[in-house]
C-alpha cells in the first residue's frame, strides 16, 4: 500500500458558509462568556482577602489557565471561522 497517493489526495471539503458563521458565532459567544466569567473569578479572588487561602489557589490557577486558553485557542477558531479558512495558510 502506497501512502503517498493518499497523502497527496487530501482535499479540502466544501462546507457551506452558514456552518462557518454558525460555528464562529457560537465560539464567539463562548469566548465572551468565558472571558467575563474567568475575569470575574480572578477579580473576586484578588479583591477578597478571605478567599486568598491555599485551597483556593488551585481554583484561581484553573481560571487563569482557562483565560489564557480562551484567548489563544478559541480566538483563533473564531477568526478562522469568519475567514472560512485556516488563518495560518496551507498545511
Amino acid at each position: 500500500m502506497k501512502v503517498d497517493r493518499f497523502w497527496y489526495a487530501n482535499e479540502t471539503a466544501n462546507i457551506p458558509a452558514v456552518w462557518h458563521y454558525g460555528s464562529g458565532v457560537f465560539s464567539l459567544v463562548c469566548l465572551i462568556f468565558g472571558i467575563v466569567s474567568n475575569g470575574l473569578v480572578i477579580f473576586v479572588f484578588i479583591r477578597n482577602s478571605v478567599l486568598q487561602r491555599p485551597r483556593n489557589y488551585f481554583l484561581i490557577n484553573l481560571a487563569i489557565v482557562d483565560f489564557g486558553l480562551l484567548l489563544t485557542s478559541n480566538s483563533m477558531h473564531v477568526i478562522s471561522s469568519f475567514k472560512k479558512q485556516w488563518i495560518f495558510g496551507q498545511i
